[in-house]
């Protein structure tokens, strides 16, 4: 099963020109046999995922991109509710993410990890290597290597970073282009079912 884990909206996320329904017919046209809808740090409701689901008769799930102070986390299996009041104040600190997520029992990656981090005129390697040294790294499960909005170079660090690290490489990478009236739909980290509903 190939599913689509980094999907945004309009109007939820700035990132997306698509309604919900026109993202839906274009991961069916593009061969996905699911989408997971990841907006910045906002929470789809489940019965309105459950609603589209039915209606288009096809499988979505729901996930969030949350923006901490090193990047942006794409986070599976929690709730709205999993984060409390503490979330407010503490949304933006990876290690309140991490402590959130592992008592949920949910997944954790690291949306693209080139950016502020790969800059024009840097060597894959060297910036690899200082990214490596991150407290980071060693609080993810994997990161997303192959992303359409972005460059072959920029891959590149992503998919070294990945091997780098030896993170979990439970994962399918495919990105694909299509175009869509004047925005690009990209398909970008993929992972098998398993992995995004871990038991």
């Amino acid at each position: 099963m190939i599913i689509d884990l980094h999907t945004h909206t309009k109007p939820f996320s700035d990132d997306s020109e698509l309604q919900p329904t026109e993202l839906i017919n274009r991961a069916k046209q593009a061969g996905f046999d699911a989408i997971c809808l990841t907006e910045h740090d906002w929470f789809w409701d489940k019965e309105a995922v459950a609603r589209l689901s039915q209606e288009h008769d096809f499988l979505i799930l729901s996930g969030v991109e949350i923006s901490i102070d090193e990047g942006h986390l794409l986070v599976f299996g929690v709730e709205n509710d999993s984060f409390g009041i503490e979330y407010i104040l503490n949304m933006h600190r990876t290690e309140y993410v991490k402590r959130v997520v592992d008592e949920v029992g949910g997944v954790m990656l690291l949306a693209h990890p080139y950016r502020r981090q790969l800059y024009f005129d840097d060597d894959i390697d060297t910036a690899v290597e200082r990214f490596c040294q991150k407290l980071l790294f060693h609080l993810v499960d994997t990161v997303e290597v192959l992303n359409g909005r972005c460059s072959e170079r920029q891959n590149r660090f992503s998919q070294e970073l990945c091997r780098r690290l030896n993170l979990k490489k439970a994962c399918l990478w495919a990105a694909c282009r299509k175009a869509c009236s004047n925005i690009l739909l990209w398909c970008r980290l993929i992972l098998k079912v398993s992995i995004l509903l871990r038991k």
